[in-house]
């Protein structure tokens, strides 16, 4: 629980984003080309919000400052596993943060130590939150 916390703690202050006190309203900040914040459901830009029970939802988060990166952040809180779709931005690539799933200590990971998605899915396993960073890519 330690390891995990100084993990979150850590994460979070690479993340300006994350401790904004600005409005997120869903239209590029001045400077950047992506909304401050997308919805999502499994489906890209199609979130559940008419579903009497919402179990699944994803949001991309821009980042706050000229050199934080994007997040994509899914939450899967229903009983199976969700294959779920991930923003392709051009040079960059999806890494994996922070996957509750997995056991201790691959959960949460620093940037050095960060899995590389290759496909434009992740499948998110059931009652698990996933986060991924996106940064340029070794090949580009």
């Amino acid at each position: 629980m330690f390891r995990f916390t100084k993990g979150i703690i850590s994460f979070r202050k690479r993340h300006p984003a994350l401790t904004s006190k600005h409005y997120l309203s869903g239209s590029p900040r001045e400077g950047r080309k992506i909304p401050d914040i997308s919805w999502h459901g499994s489906t890209l830009n199609e979130p559940l919000w008419t579903q009497d029970c919402l179990r699944i939802l994803a949001f991309t988060l821009d980042g706050f400052t000229a050199n934080e990166e994007p997040l994509h952040v899914m939450l899967n809180m229903s009983e199976s596993t969700v294959e779920m779709q991930l923003p392709q931005f051009p040079a960059s690539g999806w890494f994996r943060a922070i996957d509750t799933w997995l056991q201790n200590p691959r959960d949460i990971a620093e940037p050095f130590d960060q899995f590389l998605i290759s496909d434009d899915t992740y499948a998110v396993q059931p009652r698990s939150i996933v986060v991924v960073e996106s940064r340029p890519t070794a090949a580009n």
